[in-house]
C-alpha cells in the first residue's frame, strides 16, 4: 500500500521527475514486489498491484517488456504469466479488465518513430 501511496504522490511531479522515480524504483525490484502480490488471492493487494503496474506501465514501458524477457531468458515464472493466471482465476471483472488493458500495453508495438 505505501508504494501505491508514493505513485499517487507522484502524480503532480514534472513528467521527468516523474520517470526517474519509476526508473528507480523498477532498478530497485519493484516489478519483484508487483509479481509477489499477484502470487497473492487477496483482492485489495491484488487490485493495488495492477494499478502500480498501470503507473508503471504509462511511464516506461519498455522497462516492464525488458523485466519480462529477462524472466523468460531465466527460465523463471514471468510478470506476463503471473497476470494470464490470475486472469483465469478471478471472477472480479474490474480486475480481469485492468489486467486485460495492461497485457495490451505490453503487447502493442508502438509506430515508428514513436515512443513508448
Amino acid at each position: 500500500m505505501f508504494l501505491h501511496q508514493l505513485f499517487t504522490l507522484a502524480k503532480p511531479l514534472q513528467a521527468i521527475g516523474r520517470i526517474a522515480l519509476y526508473r528507480g524504483l523498477i532498478d530497485r525490484g519493484l516489478l519483484h514486489v508487483v509479481e509477489w502480490a499477484f502470487r497473492r488471492r487477496e483482492a485489495p493487494i491484488l487490485h493495488t498491484a495492477s494499478e502500480i503496474l498501470t503507473f508503471t506501465l504509462e511511464h516506461d514501458t519498455n522497462a516492464v517488456r525488458h523485466h519480462i524477457l529477462k524472466e523468460h531468458d531465466a527460465d523463471a515464472t514471468t510478470l506476463l504469466t503471473e497476470m494470464i493466471g490470475i486472469q483465469g482465476l478471478t471472477d472480479n471483472t474490474g480486475l480481469a479488465s485492468h489486467l486485460s488493458d495492461s497485457i495490451r500495453h505490453l503487447l502493442d508495438i508502438p509506430h515508428e518513430g514513436e515512443v513508448s
